[in-house]
């Protein structure tokens, strides 16, 4: 094939300067084309409409939320299930503990110990022999499934009311008793301790000095047994009647020693 001479072929020379200025302006004017049809394609899909924003001077001004840092739960809170109670029930243990005469008002006080596998009953009206309302003390302890009975203790005279009022240690080995009706309602406290499968009287007793005071309506023995309180809720003072004692005790070398002074009412209570 014969090259027609009038013809004149263009080379380009890519390493010129002014070639590489011409594709570079070429190229952007194809993708500045290319740009334009895309947004008239996209303004012609949506009918023509855009959404532009409003000036700066017409925008509502917002700020950045602080971010403040939340505490992390430990993994002991986080794991601990939530538990919502719908119904709770006392199921009774053992069988029904009655007393043994009438009027006896068997259960008017009773005392458990920390364990709940032993139980102190009082019954203040309790005739013991030929003493009416000498009062009585049953102490049982749980076996198996039902209660034994496994001491009995007594008022020594009429009108004691022996077991008035009742309270364990916490272990149960030592128990406290009040008899508030001794004479007149002078009122006594016993103490007794757990030996040998017998309950013996643990040091001395404890005696009202008042008559009519109530010694012994209320107490509170400590859990290892050896502090005792013992109330008087209808203890005088200087001529305000009823105004009522309270009288600590300590438990040491065989015998009870009061600790401190009185405790007394005031003349509101």
């Amino acid at each position: 094939m014969i090259d027609d001479p009038k013809k004149k072929k263009i080379r380009l020379d890519f390493d010129d300067r002014r070639t590489q200025i011409f594709c570079f302006i070429l190229l952007i004017t194809i993708v500045g084309l290319a740009v334009g049809l895309g947004l008239a394609i996209g303004i012609g899909l949506r009918g023509g409409k855009t959404k532009t924003d409003p000036p700066t001077a017409d925008r509502p001004e917002t700020s950045s939320p602080t971010l403040t840092s939340q505490p992390s739960l430990s993994p002991s809170v986080s794991s601990i299930p939530t538990i919502t109670q719908l119904e709770s029930e006392w199921i009774q243990f053992g069988q029904d503990l009655k007393g043994s005469q009438v009027s006896e008002e068997s259960g008017d006080n009773v005392a458990i110990s920390r364990s709940g596998n032993r139980i102190g009953i009082g019954s203040p009206e309790f005739q013991f022999l030929n003493f009416t309302q000498a009062g009585r003390v049953r102490i049982y302890d749980a076996s198996g499934k039902n209660w034994s009975l496994t001491g009995e203790l007594f008022g020594a005279s009429a009108s004691d009311a022996f077991g008035e009022y009742v309270t364990f240690s916490g272990d149960g080995n030592r128990i406290a008793v009040g008899a508030q009706g001794y004479d007149g309602n002078t009122g006594f406290v016993k103490v007794f301790e757990l030996n040998s499968g017998s309950w013996e009287p643990l040091g001395q007793t404890l005696l009202g000095d008042q008559v009519g005071s109530n010694f012994g309506h209320a107490l509170a023995l400590s859990e290892d047994g050896n502090v005792l309180g013992v109330s008087a809720n209808r203890y005088d003072l200087n001529g305000l009647p009823d105004n009522g004692l309270l009288r600590l005790f300590n438990y040491s070398n065989g015998s009870w020693a009061q600790i401190g002074k009185d405790i007394f009412g005031d003349d509101s209570d």
